[in-house]
Parts: structure tokens; C-alpha cells; sequence
């Protein structure tokens, strides 16, 4: 299956659509050929049915919550000098500050490598921090089941996985308003 993208040029390209409904409950050996064909053909695809859809609605719900929530709310978790994680609205490009907002998370609270660094929550908004990190661990796994699924694609080992690329604390998720 396939989606349709127009470039600039007014040509229509096509991205490969990858159901995981048909890994889960489908012809495998045939998912396992469309999902090869994606990666060596076009290097990406679209993945669909991954479960997922009404947690990113909550997640959607949460960051417009969280960005228009008040300054002295926002500014209580501000990332500084030390912390990357957290909230930030003085970024510049050309030395110009952008007309944006960010912030930055980790799953866990913390990261392993610099224990300095806690990841900041607004105390006012417990849901913002568990709906988050709900997110990432389940994105997390669905990364790791489409990391699977792709070395079973290309005829590798699914169980290099992990040594391949290491655990999940490598990972961190910027919302931008």
C-alpha cells in the first residue's frame, strides 16, 4: 500500500504505508516483503494501525494545555545552563530569537549518564507529565517492535536489536509551540 505526496514539481511520488495490523494479525511473510521493499526502495515509510492514535490525541490535548498555560507556569520548569530538559523560548537563529517554545523530555525523570540533570514537571499539571510519559515509553516500544520487524525484513537478527542500538535513555521528545 502506498500514499500519495506531490512534490514541487506537481509529480506525484508515493511513500510505502506499513500496516502493523498485518504483523499482528495478517500474512507476516508478505508484511515482511512490503516492509523490505520500503526500506531498500525508499529508505522510510508511513506506519499505520501502530495503536497509538489516542494516546497521540491526549499528548496533542497536553502540549496545547501546556504552552497555553501561564508564563509563571511554563517558566517553572525552564531548562538552563546545566538542564537541557525542560521548558525554553529564547532560541535564535542568525541571531535573531525565534517565534517559538519548546520542551524538551525523558522518560524516567532523570538521565543515567548526567544524574544532575532532573527532568522538571509542572507541579500544576500532574497529567502533562503522566500522559507524557506514557507517550515515550510507548513510543519507545513501538520503535524497539518496528526495529524488530525491520531486521527481520532485511534478513538480519532481531535479537541485535539492542546491541545495535542501545537502550532507550538515548531518547528524548521536544514538543514545539
Amino acid at each position: 500500500m502506498t500514499a500519495g505526496l506531490k512534490h514541487e514539481s506537481g509529480a506525484m511520488h508515493t511513500i510505502p504505508i506499513i500496516d502493523l495490523t498485518e504483523f499482528r494479525q495478517g500474512d507476516k511473510k508478505q508484511a515482511l516483503s512490503e516492509l523490505d521493499s520500503a526500506c531498500r526502495e525508499h529508505g522510510f515509510f508511513l506506519l499505520i494501525n501502530h495503536g497509538l492514535e489516542q494516546l497521540i490525541d491526549e499528548v496533542w490535548q497536553q502540549t496545547e494545555a501546556f504552552f497555553a498555560a501561564p508564563q509563571d507556569v511554563k517558566r517553572s520548569v525552564i531548562r538552563n545552563r546545566d538542564n537541557p530538559m525542560g521548558y525554553y523560548d529564547r532560541e535564535l537563529t542568525k541571531q535573531l530569537r525565534d517565534l517559538k517554545e519548546v520542551f524538551d523530555f525523558k522518560a524516567g525523570g532523570h538521565m543515567p549518564s548526567r544524574p544532575e540533570m532532573q527532568q522538571p514537571w509542572p507541579a500544576e499539571m500532574p497529567a502533562f507529565r503522566s500522559i507524557m510519559e506514557a507517550y515515550f515509553n510507548a513510543c519507545s516500544g513501538l520503535a524497539h517492535e518496528t526495529l524488530d520487524l525491520v531486521y527481520q525484513a532485511l534478513g538480519l537478527n532481531p535479537a541485535d536489536v539492542e546491541d545495535d542500538f542501545g537502550e532507550r535513555h538515548t531518547s528524548a521528545v521536544r514538543l514545539n509551540y
